[in-house]
């Protein structure tokens, strides 16, 4: 459903903030979605055979999974971004994240 009226001050101009995924009205202000997702290509093509060959990056979101299946997987790698060991209290910590990342999945 697409939102065309501020509820708060009924005001027809609102912004689509892509970068911060929000909707705003500019008469009031009022963040009136903050979930908002660009549904736009996500690929760059220049010639011709770049946009033959695009394609899409991920899953498709759905609607019937609670976070719409953009959800976030740690892993067990137990290492940070460079390849380095975790330290303990750090390694303890993503166990104790990924325990209930298990937990809460639906």
């Amino acid at each position: 459903m697409k939102i065309t009226r501020c509820p708060e001050c009924g005001s027809g101009s609102l912004v689509e903030d892509y970068d911060q995924g929000e909707i705003i009205c500019q008469q009031c202000g009022l963040v009136i979605n903050e979930n908002v997702l660009n549904q736009g290509p996500e690929w760059r093509a220049f010639t011709k055979e770049e946009k033959e060959e695009r394609g899409r990056v991920g899953i498709p979101t759905s609607f019937s999974i609670h976070d719409k299946g953009l959800s976030t997987v740690i892993e067990q790698v137990n290492r940070d971004s460079y390849g380095r060991r975790l330290p303990l209290d750090r390694r303890l910590e993503m166990l104790r994240l990924r325990k209930w990342q298990i937990r809460t999945r639906v």
